[in-house]
């Protein structure tokens, strides 16, 4: 891309000088603070970034409004498939009219013909900054948090958008005037897009059985097991959010892992300690506890079925603590879910920890979409069922009550 310091503008690779003011443009291999996208767009700063996508803080210069433009990578370009899906996913969750989901305003190329779109720009802090800050969550926030997240999950998969990436990370909550706050719901239909299969594009590896992408730590077993896209559905984000649940309500995640092999292999067949036993200090109500455990589950058939059904049973009073022992403040917990031990479970897997080689069994892991996320990949179905069946022993002996 071609940059013209004086007037902002942006223009495609093969321009020399700028048609406005015969400025000599310099060569920028991102967007910078001050670029004008398309005549109406102005960048203002960087807010994220990941392996499929950089974000940005920019204003439109007509309506005066701040917006979060995501511009997809330049490794993702390279095939017309990709960006036909890609603005295919945009235009069906641009009908996704929701108050707890970011809204989608605009679909567009930069002038080096990189995809973006504009979306809602939201102003609050992530519930991973929230969690960071507080330890765990009243039960009464962490429900009101979950049953609006439910409500937009809800919403999307009535569209046929399934999410894919639930976790603290993309979701963010605005304080209101009167002292509560709105769930937003942030990447819907970005995440479905990175799971189909593309072939062809340069730096892009295409997703199918036996390959997970994602976050490990909120995966859903049929994910962590590496399933075809098609056959994964709503009831996959449901497990999600059932994960954040658990992490709002007890400070921790259900189950700890060294690896990302390890994390995927707890989430496909190990059963977290309810939360009610697990943190007995925090008073969390038992039917709050079989709450979560529901949503937990391994079968998606034994889960609520739909983000509507979820977020009535977290509506439900008879799974929220007495009045009197609500409060909005969070509390700082240094509890620890029983550790496993994450070196038997990689050798039994025939993994090595982070950073090592691959073995015939599991390749190593590799980081995307961010710091939280990775991918793992195997090299078939096969292996990852006999990794698991060489792992169900070392699991349970390790376990502590």
């Amino acid at each position: 891309m071609k940059f013209c310091d004086k007037c902002h503008s942006t223009y495609p690779t093969e321009f020399a000088v700028c048609p406005k003011d015969k400025s000599k443009l310099r060569v920028v291999s991102e967007l910078q603070r001050g670029m004008e996208l398309r005549g109406k767009y102005r960048i203002e700063e960087k807010i994220g970034e990941g392996g499929m996508a950089t974000v940005y803080r920019a204003a439109h210069l007509h309506f005066k409004e701040d917006l979060a433009i995501k511009v997809v990578s330049s490794a993702l370009t390279a095939n017309q498939d990709f960006l036909n899906r890609f603005k295919r996913e945009a235009v069906i969750t641009r009908k996704l009219r929701h108050p707890n989901a970011v809204r989608l305003d605009d679909f567009d190329f930069t002038e080096d013909g990189r995809p973006f779109i504009a979306m809602e720009y939201v102003r609050g802090k992530s519930l991973r900054q929230v969690l960071q800050e507080n330890g765990s969550l009243p039960v009464a926030r962490a429900f009101s948090i979950a049953r609006q997240v439910a409500l937009a999950l809800g919403a999307a998969h009535d569209l046929g958008i399934v999410h894919r990436d639930i976790k603290p990370d993309n979701i963010v909550l605005v304080p209101q005037a009167d002292g509560s706050e709105v769930v937003k719901v942030l990447d819907f239909g970005i995440a479905k897009v990175a799971d189909e299969n593309l072939d062809g594009a340069t730096g892009y590896k295409p997703t199918s059985t036996g390959m997970v992408l994602g976050t490990p730590h909120y995966l859903s077993p049929e994910q962590a097991k590496g399933k075809k896209s098609s056959m994964i559905d709503g009831r996959a984000d449901l497990y999600a959010l059932g994960v954040m649940l658990y992490e709002m309500l007890t400070g921790e995640l259900p189950f700890k892992s060294d690896t990302a092999i390890e994390m995927l292999l707890h989430h496909i067949q190990s059963a977290p300690v309810p939360m009610h036993l697990l943190k007995p200090e925090l008073n969390i109500p038992e039917t709050a506890s079989q709450l979560v455990m529901k949503a937990l589950e391994k079968d998606p058939g034994r889960r609520f079925q739909t983000g509507a059904q979820m977020a009535a049973a977290l509506a439900e009073p008879a799974n929220l603590p007495p009045a009197s022992e609500q409060s909005m403040a969070g509390t700082k917990t240094g509890s620890k879910i029983a550790a496993f031990s994450t070196s038997a479970l990689a050798a039994a897997a025939g993994a090595g920890p982070a950073n090592t080689a691959p073995t015939s069994a599991v390749a190593a892991e590799t980081r995307v979409l961010g710091s939280q996320a990775m991918t793992v990949q195997s090299t078939t179905p096969a292996a990852v069922d006999a990794a698991i069946a060489r792992v169900a022993g070392a699991i349970a002996p390790k376990r502590k009550r």
